[in-house]
């Protein structure tokens, strides 16, 4: 009983410490602005991004927390938590960084399964990018999620799921992204492909993209493997990339960690690192 009365209490990861003040440093508004542009991230999202140690970020987390920039949306208690941006805290941005910088006020997504593990793989195929580009020469030029399209032009024919624009040392490259998380069919995944296509061969662009590339992320090695086989028997193989988590979560597939479907659709035995071994680099050289 005594060590149990000794023991320190663990603060709640939903209630707030009031009257808690924080001091505001530029990497702060960093935060701030990831979580305005991508919604909703996990404890690890926002480590890899802005943090050498997870522990570190979790304390300065908690201090955003307390000061009522930020939101904790747990869903649940054995996992780690998702951070969203508070009204307060976007207020702070617009008023720190200006209107034009800052993306529209949007409350935090619903957190149901299927949405939540759809946004949590686009994040952090985002993330993977937004780290590692600048280390391999790339610049993130632009990423466009799919509710920003949206709202852009709600009654376009093809909405991607990001609309993406990297500038490689072999030249300029825009990709459509969908991700696949295996909530629909792989038939659903090849009749948008087809769609891409068309619009390719009418040169109507998408978004102001005229005939992007066709990145596909899927969930597993599993999930890339059935999506790979409807594609190929749609005949779209040669026309669309696909990146399996975890390989393609690295690097964002910048150098490594891609297959082009047709590969996928005819490799024989358990799909490995080595099936998925093409990268953007690569890919934007011509190199198949």
């Amino acid at each position: 009983m005594d060590q149990l009365a000794s023991a320190p209490c663990r603060a709640s990861r939903r209630k707030r410490i009031p009257g808690r003040r924080v001091k505001l440093r530029d990497r702060d508004l960093d935060i701030l602005l990831a979580l305005a542009k991508m919604r909703l991230l996990r404890t690890s999202d926002l480590a890899r991004l802005f943090f050498r140690a997870v522990a570190t970020c979790q304390k300065r987390l908690r201090k955003l927390y307390d000061a009522e920039l930020i939101r904790a949306v747990v869903t649940d208690l054995a996992a780690e938590n998702r951070y969203a941006l508070a009204p307060l805290g976007h207020a702070l941005l617009v008023e720190e960084l200006g209107e034009s910088s800052v993306p529209s006020w949007r409350p935090s997504p619903r957190t149901d399964g299927r949405r939540l593990a759809h946004l949590d793989l686009l994040n952090r195929y985002r993330v993977a990018l937004a780290k590692e580009a600048p280390r391999l020469g790339v610049d993130l030029a632009r990423f466009v999620p799919e509710w920003e399209l949206r709202a852009a032009d709600p009654k376009a024919p093809i909405i991607p799921d990001a609309l993406v624009t990297l500038v490689l040392p072999a030249g300029r490259l825009t990709l459509a992204i969908e991700v696949d998380t295996g909530a629909e069919a792989p038939a659903a995944l090849a009749k948008k492909a087809h769609a891409y296509r068309a619009a390719s061969m009418t040169r109507r662009s998408v978004f102001g993209a005229v005939a992007p590339g066709i990145l596909v992320v899927t969930s597993s090695t599993r999930r890339a493997r059935s999506a790979s086989r409807a594609l190929f028997r749609a005949k779209l193989g040669r026309r669309v990339l696909l990146g399996a988590a975890p390989f393609v979560l690295a690097d964002g597939g910048l150098s490594s960690g891609l297959a082009f479907a047709e590969v996928l659709a005819s490799w024989d035995g358990s799909l490995s690192a080595e099936a998925f071994r093409v990268g953007l680099l690569r890919v934007n050289m011509g190199v198949r």
